[in-house]
């Protein structure tokens, strides 16, 4: 069987069998190979016995060599076959022929018709055994000719053409479906079995072309357009196979290509001979319509998924189809993976129509929404807005992990519309939620810098309230992440160029960072802004860190820079001595600067150049190197002019660099307006520059006027910069502050808690204003209960506060419940508060109702309250209905005399305060204080008090829990009046004690049994 196969390969006109679509097993080719073996054997022996017997049979010999040689070439053939059965028990006659095939080299010596064979082996593998065909090509597709393409092309075409077919089967309106085709612009086969689809459904080439499909499947190719494996080219090469493609080809043919560039080629790839006779139509894909039956959608479903999905809800959208509506909720719900659900709102939201949002999101059930949500899949902020459930779980949840957890294969744009769904929603709501996206938004946009582009999207973002704080931090990181490489790629020796190199890769991040974010927000950032000052940066922490050890040499080897000068310009050498010179105040580093300069210039000529815009006094005063200027005017003899000098001392002092300003001061003060010296002088004593303070007043002083003085004592006060104070507190009456300024920066230095500022201040000597404002201070402070400034105020030996004051503050921290204060007033040994006061003071604690200081002022070992004030404090809280305090002063038997006990019984009866009167009467008054009370009380018309002290016993049974039977007695109106002698004979004392203990003995039984 071998043999024939081989034979018909090698034969020009063979016709293949059709048993050679047959199965060969493992033994059937180790027969036909022993055949085959034996039989080289016999034509040996003949050719042999041929040469012996007849040598001169010229002609016979050569055919057996010639049959010889043929049967060698098979005997290759089935050293190949047995390589391929020693992995396989069994194999395809075709495929070991295909294979075969494919094996020989273009200028092998078997002279056999490889293309021709091939591509007639391929076809009857194809129509015998397809699916086998099929991986055979696509494992040897690129050793296999151009006809076999197209054939399988062709095939390809049919099958997924019958699929159609079928999936298309219920569709009513071809084009309906058109825009669906799109999805196989990258598959040239499927595209061409769509359009045949069309065409066999009877839509004419005119309105195939109008759809647009083969204008967008030639630009989605059209980069591959001269390839000689066009996508274009194929695409009509496999139409041009079915006859019912013929009138579409020559439509395409006619109409041209509309990019730009392209407009002398028509839609098949190709410039005809006369271009403009070329049409152009404009494209116009027809909106989705489908068939609403069930059955057409699930097909439809079947054949495209979520393209059908996507479009199925914008038809729905515009009809409002019921059936569509059913359709949709079970797909969405139920027919789509997370993912692809996902995806779908995703492009839903592309769109930029919350009409169509609004309409998928009612179509979502919750539960599907929120099992998106639980998967962390970011789309689900799209639907916020629309779905109040899913807009209160999120603003409940921890955003920031929320947003951590969020699919990392999520594409940049995907990931920031939904982050500004989301965040446009809480923007102004919820913080909890809006600060965490927003960071998210900016985080994704330093990656992504293109996003820069969109200026809605930079609008929405600045207008987000908390932003500058949030920019700021994130700016002040990416800047301390550069100085933090910089100081960690600086910290050993030796300097090298790799270490340069990081620190470069990290400020080209930064820098493209930053400036990232100062498109959202402008404000100034501190990073170095070109190589020459990065350079800078790393020489002045590498001199930081090792300054005896800083060279030259290896600082400009490290930046692979060569330290050569161009003759004729500043090159990068030059002008990075010039940064290095003016920047670190180092007199070992500026000679050996200086001596290099030298090599080019005479004498000291460089200092007169411009070095990228600014003159070397500007760069030395910007960076602070007093060293430098120093020499700059001492050796280089440079003069700056009063401009330059006023300028840059102003730019000095608003950078805080003092050292600077003070340099100015002592050597050019005369070169500044009187303005700037007083304003100097308010910026220095502002910031506790005592040495420059010190400077100009001494160097300027007729140029300060007292006013000046004032407000940079007022401003050192304020910062607390206590030397300064003193040395203006110091100077000479008519320049010293006024005595009100003084009291303001004392009142100032006690409301910022400076307590050592206070004190100095009122030290200060010749301040008639000074000892009232204590004393304001002492009241107002003991009122807050504010025990140190009280302790510091009384405590001064200068203006200290006079005892009446001292008085008052006592009284204030009575009433205003200040009680530390008001037991450190008690305990002074000097200026203590007298009786009096703290008898006003115990009646104000009472009014207030401040039990606790109520205690401590009746509990006083100096100066205590006599017994009076205290019963009269009590007799008014009583009155007042204090409960409180009046139980207070019931449960201290020894505040309270039998007299006060009883007034303060008669008042609260008089007042019908009922549970104040219960109260007291537990003090056991006399019997003619009740008498008098129940007077008292009948007489204001309290009703409730009149029953109490007609039955006290019933009354205090009545108001508590439930008593057993036994215990309740009710008295009649006589009795309860006999009982204290108010209609009976006069009594003896001895009777009106008896009747009066009696009932106060029932009273406390019956309140010991309700409370047992």
């Amino acid at each position: 069987m071998l043999c024939e196969l081989f034979s018909w390969m090698n034969n020009h006109d063979g016709i293949l069998e059709a048993d050679h679509s047959r199965i060969i097993v493992r033994s059937e080719f180790e027969s036909e190979q022993l055949l085959a073996s034996e039989k080289r054997r016999k034509l040996l022996a003949a050719l042999r016995i041929l040469r012996f017997e007849n040598p001169s049979d010229s002609v016979g010999i050569t055919n057996a060599s010639r049959q010889i040689e043929h049967h060698e070439n098979f005997l290759r053939f089935m050293q190949f076959c047995r390589a391929k059965f020693e992995t396989h028990e069994a194999y395809s006659l075709i495929q070991l022929g295909l294979e075969y095939l494919l094996s020989l080299e273009e200028d092998s010596a078997i002279a056999i018709p490889r293309q021709e064979k091939c591509t007639q082996l391929f076809h009857a593998f194809l129509e015998h055994q397809k699916e086998q065909a099929h991986a055979f090509y696509e494992a040897n597709k690129a050793k296999l000719n151009e006809e076999i393409h197209a054939m399988v092309a062709v095939e390809n075409v049919k099958t997924f053409l019958a699929d159609l077919s079928v999936g298309l089967k219920h569709q009513g309106v071809p084009l309906g479906v058109a825009h669906l085709f799109k999805c196989y612009l990258d598959d040239t086969e499927k595209f061409a079995a769509s359009l045949l689809w069309l065409v066999r459904q009877g839509v004419t080439a005119k309105d195939i072309v109008k759809t647009g499909l083969l204008h967008e499947f030639m630009l989605y190719h059209l980069s591959y357009l001269h390839d000689s494996e066009s996508p274009v080219l194929g695409l009509y090469s496999v139409l041009k196979r079915f006859p019912e493609a013929e009138l579409l080809i020559a439509e395409a043919a006619r109409v041209r290509c509309e990019d730009r560039g392209f407009q002398r080629y028509n839609l098949t790839g190709v410039v005809p001979v006369d271009p403009d006779v070329l049409e152009s139509v404009e494209a116009e894909m027809p909106a989705p319509e489908f068939t609403a039956t069930p059955e057409n959608f699930a097909l439809l479903h079947e054949l495209f998924n979520g393209p059908f999905t996507y479009s199925a809800l914008l038809w729905y959208a515009a009809s409002n189809h019921e059936a569509g509506a059913a359709f949709l909720r079970e797909a969405l719900n139920r027919g789509l993976r997370p993912e692809q659900l996902s995806a779908l709102i995703n492009g839903i939201a592309s769109l930029n129509s919350p009409e169509l949002l609004e309409k998928l999101a009612s179509l979502l059930a919750d539960a599907t929404v929120e099992h998106l949500a639980s998967l962390k899949h970011g789309s689900v902020f799209h639907l916020v807005t629309y779905m109040p459930a899913l807009c209160r779980k999120i603003s409940t949840m921890d955003m920031g992990d929320y947003l951590q957890k969020i699919p990392a294969d999520t594409s940049a744009f995907d990931y920031i519309a939904q982050l500004m769904a989301l965040f446009l929603v809480f923007r102004n709501t919820s913080s909890t939620v809006a600060v965490p996206v927003f960071e998210a938004i900016i985080d994704k946009l330093l990656s992504h810098p293109e996003f820069l582009d969109d200026s809605e999207f930079i609008v929405e973002l600045r207008k987000f309230a908390r932003k500058n704080t949030i920019i700021a931090d994130k700016m002040s990181r990416l800047e301390t992440s550069l100085d933090e490489c910089i100081a960690e790629q600086t910290l050993t020796l030796p300097f090298v160029e790799e270490h340069y190199h990081a620190i470069e890769d990290t400020w080209f991040s930064v820098a493209r960072q930053i400036s990232s974010l100062r498109e959202i927000l402008p404000i100034p950032s501190y990073y170095p802004q070109d190589k020459y000052a990065l350079q800078l940066s790393v020489a002045k922490a590498l001199w930081a860190q090792h300054p005896r050890e800083f060279a030259l040499g290896d600082f400009f080897a490290a930046l692979e820079m060569e330290s050569v000068f161009n003759e004729e310009n500043v090159n990068a050498y030059e002008r990075m001595l010039i940064e290095i010179v003016t920047a670190i105040d180092d007199e070992i580093l500026r000679q050996e600067i200086i001596r290099r300069l030298a090599e080019k210039y005479n004498g000291n000529e460089w200092i007169c150049h411009d070095y990228g815009g600014g003159s070397l006094f500007n760069r030395a005063a910007k960076q602070g190197n007093v060293g430098f200027l120093t020499w700059l005017i001492e050796v280089g003899h440079f003069e700056p002019n009063r401009f330059v000098i006023r300028t840059v001392v102003t730019q000095a002092a608003e950078a805080h660099q003092w050292n600077m300003v003070e340099f100015f001061c002592r050597t050019m003060l005369d070169q500044l307006d009187r303005s700037i010296i007083k304003k100097l002088f308010k910026q220095a004593a502002e910031h506790g520059e005592l040495r420059c303070v010190q400077i100009i007043h001494e160097k300027a002083s007729h140029l300060l006027d007292k006013k000046s003085i004032e407000e940079a004592f007022k401003d050192a006060v304020a910062n607390d910069h206590l030397p300064v104070v003193q040395f203006v507190g110091s100077l000479e009456r008519h320049e010293a502050p006024c005595d009100a300024v003084q009291v303001k920066g004392f009142k100032l230095a006690l409301a910022s808690n400076q307590l050592a500022m206070a004190q100095y201040l009122t030290s200060l000597p010749g301040n008639r204003l000074m000892q009232q404002e204590v004393e304001l201070a002492l009241i107002e402070f003991a009122g807050k209960n504010d025990v140190a400034k009280v302790r510091l105020l009384c405590g001064l030996t200068e203006n200290a506060p006079r005892q009446i004051a001292i008085e008052r503050a006592c009284e204030r921290a009575a009433s205003r419940g200040s009680y530390d204060a008001l037991i450190y007033f008690c305990g002074l040994r000097e200026n203590a508060p007298r009786v009096r006061t703290i008898e006003n003071a115990l009646r104000l604690a009472v009014g207030r109702r401040r039990v606790r200081e109520v205690d401590a002022l009746c509990h006083l070992s100096l100066n205590p309250p006599r017994p009076g004030a205290i019963e009269q404090a009590f007799i008014g809280a009583a009155s007042a209905n204090d409960q409180e305090m009046v139980r207070y002063f019931c449960t201290n038997e020894a505040l309270l005399s039998r007299k006060a006990v009883d007034l303060g019984l008669q008042a609260a009866a008089q007042a019908g305060h009922l549970a104040i009167v219960q109260d007291i009467y537990l003090k056991a008054p006399s019997a003619k204080a009740v008498r008098y009370a129940l007077r008292k009380a009948t007489s204001a018309g309290h009703e409730a008090v009149v029953e109490f002290l007609r039955h006290p016993l019933a009354m205090a049974v009545s108001v508590s829990e439930p008593k057993p039977a036994t215990l309740k007695r009710h008295l009649s109106v006589g009795e309860g009046l006999v009982a204290f002698g108010l209609f009976s004979p006069p009594a003896t004392p001895l009777q009106k004690s008896l009747s009066y203990g009696c009932e106060l003995s029932r009273l406390r039984a019956g309140r010991a049994i309700v409370s047992f």
